[in-house]
């Protein structure tokens, strides 16, 4: 158009822009936020020295070259935090993000692992990797940055599904219900409880530091194992990880049994667990807490003040104290007492009921009774990161050691998302890095 002679030329451009031929570095690694694996990076860990009790796994091969334990480590950990299951979509992830590049490779120049070879390193993990050491690297790294101290620790176990089924097809099956033999399980056992249906099953450990809830020992076991003895075995696994056994080791009414009260007890630790009440019917006549034990002279004195000797040998596990049937039969709160039972009265004792007498003389103390209102908000926010956002609403895997490495790599990355937000706010100090022991550039492996 023109206006007295003069005429105006309108060139209207696109605002889109052709993509570059090429990109640079820099280009490629600028990101618009700091995702959790640049906060990672930033700490300059020694992963190292983390990923050294899988080392040997790498290794043991003789055929093939040697393979850096620390991108294998470091891809476990995505699979933690992103809730990763099966093996091809963590391939996946690792190609397709460049903030997960730079956590593997320290640049965006890396070829990850695809899935053939993450599903060959876990079965080679299951053989030679160290998984009863693979926690404790950890737990030193944040014991030196001063998150681990605390004088009390709260354990807790819980069942985790598996994908597995009850038993391999029969020959002659067939139809929709026969169960294919790659889901089938046999260290995956049914187990059951309230609110939770009967299913395939691992059970899942854990010891949580109370300062600042710290993961100090993680580890699955078979469902068929009871929670006083997978508690025996964490008490055991913590003492092993932090050199000495905390002041107080908090459990739940389930572990209230002498065994693991008597275990705590041996290291040098003071049992706090709530006492279960006893539920159903009640039998008739005069409970057990109306008797006392004298441990002076090994038996028991009825509400009467008769005795009730020993009855079992020196090695039973309980241990019977019977009243004799002549004082029985004459006694006069026989009916009371026996109710409408027509046998000699007698009382059990577990071989290790001490410990459990001596914490139920202290469940009053103030202290130990403000131990026990803590134990849920120490131990249960832990377990609820395992299963929403740590792979573990569920056992992909089969058999037992790699339940195992799954329970110990997510309390590795449950402990490392611990150590970012302390060392962002202020309140850790990571210690410095050791000098490494292997030639410039590389890695060493010792067996």
């Amino acid at each position: 158009g023109g206006v007295g002679g003069i005429v105006f030329t309108f060139v209207i451009r696109s605002a889109r822009k052709e993509p570059a031929l090429f990109y640079s570095h820099e280009e490629l690694s600028r990101a618009s936020h700091r995702t959790v694996y640049d906060r990672l990076s930033a700490l300059e860990l020694d992963w190292e020295a983390l990923s050294a009790p899988l080392a040997k796994a790498f290794c043991q091969e003789k055929n093939g070259r040697p393979v850096d334990p620390v991108i294998y480590y470091k891809a476990f950990l995505v699979a933690y935090f992103e809730g990763i299951a099966a093996d091809v979509e963590l391939a996946d992830r690792l190609a397709d993000s460049l903030s997960i590049r730079r956590f593997l490779f320290g640049s965006v120049a890396g070829d990850p692992p695809d899935h053939s070879s993450l599903s060959r390193v876990k079965k080679r993990l299951d053989m030679w990797g160290d998984l009863d050491g693979l926690l404790e690297p950890a737990v030193a790294l944040l014991s030196r940055a001063g998150l681990v101290g605390g004088d009390a620790v709260a354990v807790d176990t819980t069942l985790i599904p598996s994908r597995a089924r009850r038993r391999p097809p029969r020959e002659g099956e067939g139809g929709e219900e026969e169960t294919p033999r790659a889901l089938y399980d046999p260290e995956a056992k049914v187990a059951a409880k309230p609110n939770y249906p009967a299913r395939p099953s691992y059970k899942v450990a854990a010891t949580v530091d109370g300062a600042h809830r710290v993961v100090v020992a993680a580890d699955a076991y078979l469902a068929s194992s009871g929670e006083g003895a997978c508690a025996r075995m964490a008490v055991a696994e913590t003492v092993r990880s932090l050199g000495r056994c905390p002041s107080y080791v908090v459990a739940d009414k389930g572990m209230d049994d002498a065994a693991f009260l008597a275990h705590v007890e041996f290291f040098g630790g003071i049992p706090v667990v709530p006492f279960q009440k006893s539920g159903g019917t009640k039998s008739s006549g005069l409970g057990k807490e109306r008797f006392f034990y004298d441990a002076a002279r090994d038996l028991y004195l009825c509400p009467a003040g008769e005795e009730l000797a020993r009855a079992s040998g020196g090695v039973a596990e309980r241990v019977e104290y019977r009243a004799k049937e002549a004082v029985c039969a004459q006694c006069p709160i026989r009916i009371l007492c026996q109710g409408e039972r027509k046998s000699v009265k007698s009382v059990s004792r577990h071989f290790q009921e001490g410990s459990r007498d001596r914490a139920r003389r202290s469940r009053r103390d103030p202290r130990r009774r403000k131990l026990l209102g803590y134990r849920k908000a120490v131990a249960e926010p832990v377990f609820a990161d395992f299963k929403e956002s740590g792979g573990l609403s569920k056992i992909w895997t089969k058999g037992l050691p790699k339940a195992r490495a799954k329970a110990k790599m997510a309390a590795i990355g449950w402990n490392l998302k611990v150590l970012m937000k302390a060392v962002e706010k202020g309140k850790a100090v990571l210690p410095p890095k050791e000098s490494p022991k292997g030639p410039k550039g590389g890695f060493q492996i010792r067996f």
